[in-house]
């Protein structure tokens, strides 16, 4: 399982909404590949989340933790 697909499952379920909903599956898959787009965050989220979602959907997979780290992380709250 990828890492970068449960930091987007983390933003749906904060935001109750789907990410990209105004572009096409394709749209988004080309523009989250070559322009890094990510979903904005709201300023009022809590920083532990925010922190964790953006570690997942690093641009660098290799940079992403794994879900070893990603259990630590939230264990750590």
């Amino acid at each position: 399982v990828d890492v970068y697909s449960y930091g987007i499952v983390l933003w749906e379920l904060l935001s109750g909404r789907q990410p990209y909903a105004h572009l096409s599956r394709l749209e988004a898959a080309v523009a989250v590949a070559s322009t890094q787009l990510r979903p904005e965050i709201p300023d009022h989220w809590p920083a532990r989340w925010v922190q964790l979602m953006q570690s997942c959907w690093h641009e660098s997979p290799q940079a992403r933790p794994t879900f070893a780290q990603v259990v630590a992380h939230i264990e750590s709250f």
